[in-house]
């Protein structure tokens, strides 16, 4: 029990650090330090002698002692409000009262009656308008839920308020009882050293050493029994790089413990800033390890982002596995980026690493973030490497953007050079032995990836790893849904209801005890959940619910919907050729309105289209949005440029989970374009909403390894684009749609309509007359849709 409550001490103590020291530490002192200015200079400039009283000058004259507790006070009041935020209000607006009673108190004696009435406007202010207004906006920001901390703000002004009425009505009670020329204050004070005079020395001293005492003894105690041990070490890497490295254990740890560990491009921290979210993990009996990554932070050495990651993390999981604080277990934890880390350091040679918690990652960076269908994914990386990379480092590497963006374009084929950065290349996944959960969103940025990996380590892992896999798909994406609404014309966009997570809120603890502690669990039980989206107005039985399954992909029957030259999909090919041609002009590509995007709002480089930056006359803005937006109000349906076929009316719901391909027989004008595709649910009321998208470079339409010949003028190509993967159900009465064209800005760099290289500063544009062929036979033109009976 005690140490439960201790634990729950110290835990409060860490939620708050931060606040402590970077609000509380600072406003506190500062509050004081205005208080004793205006008492000393109340004090200083009390005229004694001149028809002053000697009951007057008695209670008012400072002693060595009155100057010693006058200290004493001050540090309590300080480390009063060290304690919370709360404490610190109600320090500094008791603080500010106090100041404004000495302010009033020493104009009185001023001889200039407009220092009178300066210091009541003044001490009207401190006393009553900051108070006062302190708990309006408190009560105002509550209400309207605007910020967290508003409750404490509210109790801190409100005890201020009351100890401050408190205070002024004990000085009005012993003013009354003392002798007539006593004020609130002098009363105040020749009560209490009444009271100091009566007081025996022994109390005194006891009392002293009870205020600091046993504050200090009280933290060596819980610190001891419940605190954090912290503490940096520096891994060496082969070619000279240092990785700082935080170590975190509890005080009370005894002999090697499993390990923790997250690697991190995003600043490993401190006790202040980490230690409140490694500290639930040390308390179930882990060490937690943290790291910068290369060139990021504390960590020196050139930063090109992961390619370095399968090395340095096998570097770090043996080196761990190597110190007398691990018992040879290691399990991994992160998000995004954290995650990238992980999975590329996912077959570390020395099977320390037994599980892995992967969430919003990806095992193919060139496939998964890069080069998506051979496209750059410039809204995501331009704005990603400048804004979270390049800009958030400390200390700054001044040519850690260009340096990025010059690897990416220098290896544009998925050749050698990104072996390190993919488990499917040189059949990595058969080296990796840990279990793992796969967290992710259909909306996301890495969607595809996390399934990727599921399937990789749970089907082609090694021992440890096969069969050992659990995914979890959800409604979400990188970011927050509908930001963008009013920039795009007002278009709605879709909210899922999360729904009820108890079949798998469990698995990550489930599953890590299993691997590094040996807890049994039941590996034939459902491994896969996925949350199937719908008709987020008129949910059905089956829409908008968690759904679990024994792998993936679940049992389905690709159902083919089949293009025809009027703008419709139907279950037949179309009996005889037809062709629906649009022109693509870079100049003027269709914009990005939602989908799997990181930014709402995408930072681009001087040469792309969009707002010009405040901040940075290089840079541009262009509004990207997250998620499903109404393509038809925000314009994209309809543009000349986009090509869009629908089916009739759904007489029944329809549910597609897994992966989803369009095929096409296109042509161009052009040696070298590309293809877009949007999958779309049409509402009744002309609602038109992404599902997926994707694209396809036509110069990789034969794989992302080598460059296929050009477009010869006249001829038709075979291509496939791949929209990833979903869970949706297109609800009874509305249409699957599809939009074909040939740009998707800034989500994709606009394609030039040439052979040139391909780069983030593409010229030369030419303007692409494409054809897509909705034929008979062997060329017909198709959306292939994984569907379930549910």
């Amino acid at each position: 029990m005690l140490l439960d409550t201790l634990t729950d001490i110290y835990g409060f103590f860490l939620d708050n650090l931060k606040t402590m020291l970077e609000t509380n530490l600072l406003v506190t002192p500062l509050a004081r330090a205005v208080f004793v200015f205006f008492f000393i200079l109340d004090y200083a400039t009390l005229v004694r002698g001149k028809g002053t009283s000697p009951a007057v000058e008695e209670a008012r004259t400072m002693r060595r002692s009155d100057w010693a507790w006058f200290l004493t006070k001050e540090i309590l009041f300080v480390g009063l409000g060290f304690v919370h935020l709360a404490l610190a209000i109600a320090v500094v607006g008791y603080s500010l009262m106090l100041s404004g009673s000495h302010l009033v108190a020493c104009a009185r004696r001023s001889k200039f009656k407009v220092n009178l009435v300066l210091a009541w406007i003044v001490a009207g202010l401190a006393k009553y308008a900051v108070p006062v207004v302190g708990v309006v906006a408190a009560v105002a920001m509550i209400c309207l839920d605007t910020d967290p901390s508003a409750w404490s703000i509210l109790v801190g002004a409100s005890v201020a308020i009351a100890a401050f009425l408190a205070r002024s009505s004990a000085g009005l009670a012993l003013r009354r009882l003392g002798p007539r020329e006593f004020s609130m204050e002098t009363a105040l004070k020749a009560a209490k050293r009444r009271i100091a005079r009566k007081t025996p020395l022994a109390f005194k001293v006891m009392l002293l050493t009870c205020i600091v005492g046993l504050p200090a003894g009280f933290t060596i105690y819980i610190e001891a029994n419940v605190g954090i041990r912290y503490w940096t070490e520096s891994i060496e890497t082969p070619d000279g790089a240092q990785l700082s490295t935080d170590v975190y254990r509890l005080w009370s740890a005894a002999g090697p413990q499993p390990v923790l560990l997250l690697r991190t491009p995003y600043d490993k921290g401190d006790l202040v800033s980490t230690g409140k979210d490694v500290y639930p993990l040390l308390l179930q009996g882990y060490t937690v390890v943290c790291q910068d990554t290369r060139g990021r932070y504390a960590s020196s050495g050139k930063a090109v982002p992961f390619v370095d990651d399968a090395r340095d993390g096998a570097l770090t999981v043996s080196w761990i596995g190597d110190q007398p604080w691990c018992d040879g277990n290691v399990a991994s934890y992160g998000g995004s980026a954290c995650a990238i880390t992980q999975y590329l350091c996912a077959d570390e040679p020395t099977g320390a690493l037994k599980f892995q918690t992967l969430i919003v990652g990806s095992p193919e960076y060139h496939d998964h973030v890069v080069y998506q269908g051979g496209a750059f994914r410039k809204g995501l990386l331009e704005t990603w490497i400048r804004n979270s990379m390049y800009l958030a480092n400390e200390p700054r590497r001044s040519t850690e953007y260009s340096d990025a963006l010059a690897w990416y374009f220098g290896h544009q084929l998925k050749d050698a050079a990104w072996n390190s950065t993919s488990l499917s290349m040189n059949d990595r996944y058969a080296g990796v032995k840990a279990s793992a959960l796969h967290v992710g969103g259909w909306y996301d940025i890495f969607s595809q990836g996390t399934i990727d990996g599921f399937v990789g380590y749970n089907y082609h892992g090694g021992p440890g790893a096969a069969g050992k896999q659990r995914l979890v798909m959800g409604p979400v994406g990188h970011g927050q849904f509908g930001v963008m609404s009013d920039f795009f014309n007002h278009a709605s966009s879709l909210s899922f209801r999360e729904g009820d997570t108890s079949g798998h809120a469990g698995w990550e603890a489930e599953m890590r005890d299993a691997a590094i502690k040996g807890t049994p669990i039941n590996w034939s039980g459902p491994c896969v959940a996925y949350f199937l989206m719908g008709d987020a107005e008129h949910p059905t039985a089956a829409a908008n619910k968690w759904h679990y399954a024994d792998q993936w992909p679940v049992p389905h029957v690709n159902t083919t919907y089949y293009f025809h030259g009027n703008g419709t999909l139907g279950s037949a090919a179309a009996a005889s050729n037809q062709t629906v041609s649009y022109l693509y002009d870079p100049a003027n590509p269709v914009p990005t309105r939602g989908g799997n995007n990181l930014n709402q709002i995408a930072t681009l480089e001087g040469d792309g289209l969009g707002i010009p930056a405040e901040d940075d006359p290089t840079r541009v803005l262009n509004f990207e949005g997250i998620g499903p937006y109404d393509q038809q109000r925000a314009g994209n349906i309809g543009r000349c440029e986009v090509i869009l076929f629908e089916t009739e009316p759904l007489a029944a719901p329809l549910s597609v989970v897994g992966r989803v391909s369009v095929n096409l027989w296109v042509a161009s004008n052009c040696t070298d374009t590309a293809f877009t595709a949007m999958l779309l649910d049409r509402y009744e009321d002309g609602r038109c909403y992404n599902v997926l998208d994707g694209i396809q470079v036509m110069r990789y339409r034969e794989g992302p390894d080598h460059v296929a010949t050009g477009m010869a003028g006249g001829q038709y190509y075979r291509v496939s684009v791949d929209l990833w993967s979903t869970a949706w159900q297109f609800n009874t009465n509305h249409r699957i749609g599809i939009a074909i064209s040939s740009s998707n800005y800034p989500r994709f760099e606009r394609h030039p309509n040439n052979s040139l290289p391909l780069t983030n500063h593409p010229g030369s544009f030419n303007v692409a007359n494409n054809t897509v062929l909705c034929g008979a036979g062997a060329y017909n033109a198709s959306v292939v849709l994984p569907t379930v009976a549910l």
